[in-house]
């Protein structure tokens, strides 16, 4: 026969055990600071901030950046919000299974394709799940000094001048569409790569191949082109500005009559190569036998 309140005094107990096992842990940046990439643009929403830990004795350094991913273990993560810049959360930790033992040194990784920081303070070690207790104090990424802090790759100003965060271009893997479209085009309806929601006549494909914002009307990427005098004739030509960290490949084509279009070694020539931009010309010069010629840039994702 089950006794009145039994029911009760298990449910409770139940209860004391669920609480007994969660430690929150608040992790975040402050409101309304400067943060920052390595070439000096604000931080927009491809940059995805993880709360973890990195297995046994692995210790990440600047000079082991291509395995810290193999041993890295998330507990959390936060996109950032460029609207408030910063990155917020709080993560309930559940006991303490390997690699979350008690002690373990916590950090924050901060993510935008190859845009990478790094960095945790002392104080931010991996607490006793094992029975109740409040919430630690907030592990923020401006909570140290600057002598306090350590910054594995990436730059902390913990005073916020002349910025607070800014990444260092420490990884290998540039910046994917479905990165960006997530992080950029999060609940837009028109958030295909042929779409342009912000109606400015670049598509979400060009946005993201040149670093524009989709739903933020502005021009595109400037395309000059310009003929080029080889041996007595003249080609066409076009210079192409070099997209940083996105995981595209461009390519030129040229056409003689905007329905047929080629590219490749044979149509076309590579005649400049420099770290920002590069040009690309023509190989079908203009006479009177090809008295048009057009070129243009096609833009492909990588196959997954």
């Amino acid at each position: 026969m089950t006794r009145p309140g039994s029911r009760i005094g298990l449910f409770a107990c139940l209860l004391c055990a669920n609480l007994a096992a969660q430690v929150p842990i608040p992790w975040s940046s402050p409101a309304g600071a400067v943060n920052q990439s390595s070439l000096g643009a604000a931080m927009d929403a491809t940059y995805v901030f993880e709360l973890g830990v990195f297995t046994g004795t692995f210790v990440p350094t600047a000079g082991n950046t291509a395995d810290w991913a193999a041993n890295w273990n998330m507990a959390d993560s936060s996109r950032y919000n460029p609207a408030t810049s910063r990155y917020a959360s709080v993560h309930n930790a559940t006991g303490n299974t390997a690699p979350f033992t008690v002690g373990k040194p916590a950090y924050v990784w901060g993510r935008s394709g190859s845009q990478w920081i790094l960095f945790r303070a002392p104080s931010w070690t991996w607490p006793d799940a094992s029975f109740p207790s409040p919430a630690l104090a907030p592990w923020t990424a401006n909570a140290a000094t600057v002598t306090t802090v350590t910054t594995v790759v990436g730059t902390i100003n913990s005073s916020g001048s002349p910025f607070l965060m800014r990444s260092a271009a420490a990884g290998n893997t540039p910046l994917t569409w479905a990165q960006w479209q997530a992080g950029l085009l999060d609940g837009v309806a028109q958030n295909g790569l042929l779409d342009d929601p912000d109606k400015d006549g670049v598509s979400n494909l060009f946005e993201f191949a040149f670093g524009g914002v989709p739903t933020v009307p502005g021009a595109g990427p400037a395309l000059p082109a310009a003929l080029r005098g080889v041996a007595g004739s003249s080609y066409l030509s076009i210079r192409v500005p070099r997209p940083v960290d996105r995981a595209v490949q461009v390519s030129v084509q040229v056409s003689s009559d905007l329905a047929v279009w080629q590219e490749g070694d044979e149509f076309t020539e590579l005649v400049e190569n420099n770290a920002d931009d590069f040009v690309v010309r023509d190989r079908t010069p203009l006479a009177p036998g090809n008295p048009r010629r057009f070129i243009r840039i096609a833009l492909r994702l990588p196959a997954q």
